[in-house]
């Protein structure tokens, strides 16, 4: 277990909820394996001729869990330049975060090319829901 805000949590007890002014990544986000590969990442890759799954073991830490929203949108952490991102659906970049922390910062966001101001508003919020 990971303590937040005085508050412990493992990676089944919260959702991130995010609003930003980009709409595609604005909603609740629920805890997701690390070894499950989200659809708008294996989107990119497969775009880009990549192999998905050593993509995603080369840039994720596989023990962190991802966030993913029922839009398709999903935030995660990126070890090759220790930044959190909140990507949209198709697997594009809109928002990142600098940071080495177990879960998605609350402060911190910038804006990546296309997105929308404000900058995300991130927040962690106790949850049953499970991986």
């Amino acid at each position: 277990e990971k303590v937040l805000r005085g508050m412990a949590v493992s990676s089944t007890s919260f959702l991130v909820r995010v609003s930003a002014g980009s709409a595609s990544v604005t909603g609740n986000f629920y805890p997701r394996p690390p070894a499950v590969v989200p659809k708008g990442f294996a989107l990119v890759c497969e775009q880009q001729h990549w192999d998905t799954a050593s993509t995603w073991r080369q840039l994720t830490d596989q023990r962190r869990p991802w966030f993913g929203a029922d839009s398709g949108a999903y935030i995660y952490w990126n070890k090759s330049d220790n930044s959190w991102w909140i990507d949209d659906a198709s697997g594009g970049g809109v928002y990142i975060a600098q940071s080495l922390s177990e879960v998605p910062p609350v402060h911190g966001w910038s804006l990546l090319q296309g997105a929308q101001l404000p900058l995300p508003e991130v927040r962690i919020e106790p949850t049953r829901q499970s991986l």
